[in-house]
């Protein structure tokens, strides 16, 4: 509602009251759309970054897990650990902390 002239607004006080409290509730009413408009879109933004953001996690575990897979199969005995060969690199990196 349009703000009334200064004659009218003099001539009708309650009407030009009324159209005042309408213009205020019509911008009050503008903002909490935009507002809420901002919330919503931040939030379908959110929500489809953290969706991309999983489905390329997902890809890279499988692409690690595809490149650990190759690089066991073209040295196979680097990877294989054993409980001899652990005590050996434990003790040597125990004489290396006591040397210095």
């Amino acid at each position: 509602m349009k703000p009334l002239d200064p004659i009218s607004s003099r001539m009708f006080p309650t009407l030009a009251a009324y159209a005042r409290k309408v213009r205020r509730r019509e911008l009050l009413a503008l903002v909490a759309i935009v507002l809420s408009a901002y919330v919503l879109g931040r939030d379908m933004l959110s929500a489809y970054q953290g969706r991309v953001a999983a489905e390329n996690m997902l890809a890279v575990v499988t692409r690690v897990n595809e490149i650990e897979a190759q690089c066991q199969q073209a040295q196979p005995r680097r990877f294989v650990l054993t409980k001899a060969a652990a005590q050996v690199g434990a003790a040597k990196k125990e004489e290396e902390r006591r040397e210095p």
